[in-house]
Order: C-alpha cells, then sequence, then structure tokens
C-alpha cells in the first residue's frame, strides 16, 4: 500500500515563518512534523512507499530533510512545479496530478491519503486493519469544540457509521464531529475521485474531495480517541509544538 502526503502548500497563514520553511518540517516535540507522519507510517504494515507531493519552492529542503538521516520506508519526493501561492494546484489539484503524471494513471489497490501538517496519537495500523474488515474506504472523525466547527469539515454520519455529508466551514454545523485530512481509500474511491468536476468544484482544500466522494462511493467511519494537532496557523503551532506527543513519541526524545 502506498501513502501519499500532501505538502505543496505555501503556509499563508504561517507568517514569516511559512514563508521561510513548508510547515510540515516545523518542528513539534523535537522533530519536524513530517518526521512523525514517517515514523507512524513505517509502523503500519504493508505500507511499502511514501510519496511525497511538493512545489518548487521548497523542494530543496524536503530533498535535504531526506536525506538527513535513515527513513523506516522510501520517500519519493514529487514537484509539482508551484513557485507561489498564485500557482499553487491546491491540494486537489495535486492529488489529480499525483495519479496522472506521477503514477502514469495507474490506480493502486489501495493507499493513504494524508496532509502533512496534522499530527496524531493514535495507532494508524489499528484503524487501518479496522477498515479493511469493513471492505471500504474510510475516513477519521474526531470531536471537536462548538466554537472550532466553522474552520473545519464538519460530518455527518448515518446509523451504521457511514460518511453521508461533509460540510467544510458551516454557518450551522450538523455535528460536532470533525474529518481530518487522512483517508483510507480503496481502488473504487480512487478512481471515481480521478473524477472530480475540478470546472465545477474547488481544487483547494482535499475536505472539498471527500464531501464530493461521499455522495460516489460508501465511505465508512472510524473515531480518533487521541488528542490531535492541526498546525494551521501560527496559533494552534506555537499552542503545540513543545505539548504535543505525537504517535511514536518517547520520554528519550526532546
Amino acid at each position: 500500500m502506498k501513502a501519499g502526503i500532501l505538502a505543496a502548500g505555501f503556509g499563508t497563514r504561517m507568517a514569516q515563518l511559512g514563508q521561510d520553511r513548508p510547515k510540515a518540517l516545523l518542528k513539534v516535540g523535537g522533530r519536524a512534523a513530517l518526521d512523525w507522519i514517517v515514523l507512524a507510517l513505517g509502523a503500519i504494515e504493508d505500507v511499502s512507499e511514501i510519496d511525497l507531493i511538493t512545489n518548487a519552492k521548497f523542494l530543496e529542503q524536503f530533498e535535504a530533510w531526506k536525506e538527513r538521516e535513515e527513513r523506516p520506508l522510501p520517500i519519493r519526493i514529487l514537484n509539482d512545479g508551484a513557485m507561489d501561492n498564485e500557482s499553487r494546484r491546491g491540494a486537489i489539484g495535486d492529488f489529480l496530478w499525483y495519479f496522472e503524471q506521477a503514477c502514469e494513471g495507474a490506480s493502486p489497490e489501495e493507499m493513504l491519503l494524508l496532509a502533512s501538517d496534522n499530527l496524531w496519537c493514535d495507532d494508524l495500523g489499528a484503524i487501518v486493519e479496522r477498515f479493511r474488515g469493513k471492505g471500504r474506504s474510510g475516513c477519521l472523525l474526531r470531536r471537536e469544540a462548538p466554537e472550532q466547527l466553522h474552520r473545519r469539515g464538519v460530518a455527518r454520519v448515518d446509523g451504521e457509521g457511514r460518511l453521508i455529508e461533509l460540510i467544510e466551514k458551516p454557518n450551522d454545523p450538523p455535528s460536532s464531529w470533525v474529518v481530518p485530512p487522512i483517508y483510507y481509500l480503496r481502488r473504487e474511491a480512487i478512481e471515481a475521485a480521478r473524477r472530480y468536476p475540478t470546472g465545477e468544484r474547488s481544487r483547494d482544500a482535499i475536505g472539498h474531495l471527500l464531501a464530493w466522494l461521499c455522495e460516489q462511493v460508501p465511505i465508512v467511519t472510524e473515531r480518533l480517541e487521541g488528542p490531535w494537532l492541526d498546525i494551521g496557523n501560527l496559533e494552534t503551532y506555537h499552542q503545540g509544538r513543545e505539548t504535543f506527543r505525537p504517535f511514536g513519541w518517547t520520554s528519550g526524545e526532546k
């Protein structure tokens, strides 16, 4: 199983910090956020390779990060060619470009699609196995405080835990469940996702893809129990950089 990490943003909400360095390479708990993501993916059975999709501006920094130490999985760094926020493809645009260009149009049997600026504490491998047991593509759910819901993708699920609606930044949230940007996609969903109507819908936030996809194929859900860190802006980053303990953290970390 492949894992695709979307890391082609330009950190526009991170002020000068985001202009100089990609969010994925900002330190949390003494290491780059991306280190924790790779460590967590390396603990999942059957993940064979990581594809990191970035842009031309931050390409050299990611290549230097890759060479700095040995990683638990092979990593391929892919450059989408964008040099600034105005020329960016957007998260969904990068996902579609990734399959049509970098993967030569072939859809794997299953894959994980992740953002590069979110960290978690749960064992993602156990969650993947539960998705596999259901034989369906899936997404995660976590509870969010009411005052934060207007900034997130908020989910509505049916009685069997199937995702039936995802609303980005709703004025009237249908629940307190939000969907973090980690998706387990099987071939049926990948093939459907590649038909996403880019001319009619947003190409930016990856949640728009899942909102459309759950109308095309069944998407089941699993709940996250542990803390979560979204490095969305300077405020959330500074709140979590010293205190958050991602999956794989040990007492020996700085």
